[in-house]
């Protein structure tokens, strides 16, 4: 189980890139999207990471990072669903 850290370790990757400002907005635009408060899962991290990586530029890059770090922490992408449910 993930914890509410992780929002905040989140959000300092996107300082970082786009600025203190910018990164508590996307942050919070992010997790209203997926319909989340806080990451607890690595499926939520999946979920928060595929949104970022449906921005553009630099956000991007930490999307992919994020998702990265989803599936190995044993998140299960959609296809992995799909496949599941035919087998």
């Amino acid at each position: 189980m993930l914890t509410q850290v992780t929002v905040s370790e989140i959000r300092e990757r996107i300082t970082r890139v786009v600025g203190q400002e910018k990164a508590a907005s996307l942050t919070q635009e992010t997790l209203a999207r997926i319909g989340r408060k806080v990451i607890e899962t690595p499926d939520d991290l999946l979920l928060f990471a595929e949104c970022l990586e449906g921005e553009e530029g630099l956000v991007k890059f930490i999307g992919r990072a994020l998702k990265t770090q989803a599936l190995l922490r044993g998140a299960q992408t959609h296809e992995s669903e799909a496949a599941s449910k035919t087998v």
